[in-house]
């Protein structure tokens, strides 16, 4: 007897930031909350701030719902609980759709408003490392858009090292191309930075990824996850992950998406005070049985003001914070 796989997560992501010194005021914008839209349905989502603040939902100019926090209370630390249950979306079926050639490419981007996803940004653009890169590995178009995005997940999969801890959020794009080692925001950029040069309207994404045994993918250490989307006419979005070599299916939750990192950070904000911090993050997620007579619908079109938010409370027992582990939040 087979297993269904999982089409619902619940996701727990707590985020501490710890100081040395006392932080006297705070103002953090977050984004922790799941997109609902193209098959993805968030069911709830919650924010939990220690010290106690009250966010505002809002939304940037990518349509990601955002939350902004102030906090007005002297603390040694930072502790945002994010909770979400969401419904994934499944991945698209190559088999029921049209090969799209590169004329048919160039002519409906003429037609569509695509063009900051096609010029360079903060976190992706060329350069000599670009060029060298492609030469060193003899990086060709292909046939058509989707053979050559997909062939480029296989290079980038089996020339450059997976490696925790060798990329921070400020290593530039260079670094990875040159070093050849990093993490799934650096797989992300190159990916995008390579697909931009051919053409290929294309945006980066931050969300989850879940993971049922530790064999199963290269960025086990934790389950937030980056990758990129490619637009291609009659396919709209197209997910696919170069840190593992695999298309994007229902295993993949969307948080956020933007021309590159700097667009999506998770979390991000001014202190006073403070000194040295120190960032943990930890995410759990799971898979999530429907309960019939508990849950509660939301609609399709759902938007952030419809999803509801507990009441605010400092947390109490809080346990030492968890080690960041690999992480791009």
């Amino acid at each position: 007897m087979s297993t269904a796989r999982p089409n619902r997560f619940s996701i727990q992501h707590d985020s501490y930031f710890d100081y040395e010194e006392p932080v006297s005021n705070k103002v953090m914008l977050v984004r922790l909350q799941p997109r609902n839209d193209r098959g993805q349905h968030l069911r709830s989502f919650s924010l939990t701030i220690d010290p106690v603040a009250n966010p505002v939902p809002c939304k940037d100019s990518f349509g990601n719902i955002c939350h902004t926090i102030s906090i007005f209370s002297k603390s040694m630390q930072t502790h945002v609980k994010s909770t979400s249950l969401v419904n994934s979306a499944e991945g698209i079926d190559f088999t029921t759709k049209p090969i799209v050639s590169w004329d048919e490419l160039r002519n409906q981007i003429k037609k569509a408003n695509l063009w900051h996803y096609l010029a360079p940004s903060k976190l992706v653009y060329p350069g000599l490392a670009l060029d060298n890169f492609i030469k060193k590995h003899d990086l060709k178009q292909k046939s058509s858009p989707i053979e050559t995005l997909r062939a480029l997940s296989s290079e980038l999969y089996n020339h450059l090292d997976y490696e925790p801890g060798s990329t921070s959020v400020q290593s530039p794009l260079e670094f990875f191309l040159v070093e050849g080692k990093g993490v799934c925001q650096d797989y992300t950029h190159a990916m995008l930075a390579l697909a931009r040069n051919w053409g290929i309207p294309c945006r980066y994404v931050s969300g989850y990824l879940y993971i049922a045994s530790p064999s199963d993918s290269q960025s086990r250490e934790v389950a937030s996850h980056a990758w990129p989307e490619f637009w291609l006419p009659e396919l709209g979005w197209y997910g696919l992950d170069p840190t593992n070599d695999s298309v994007v299916d229902h295993r993949f939750i969307r948080v956020a998406h933007g021309r590159d990192y700097s667009d999506v950070a998770p979390t991000r904000g001014v202190v006073f005070g403070g000194g040295k911090m120190s960032v943990s993050v930890k995410v759990i997620m799971k898979p999530s049985v429907p309960e019939a007579q508990n849950d509660v619908a939301l609609s399709r079109d759902q938007n952030f003001m419809q999803v509801a938010l507990p009441s605010w409370q400092n947390l109490t027992g809080k346990s030492t914070p968890p080690d960041q582990g690999e992480s791009n939040q």
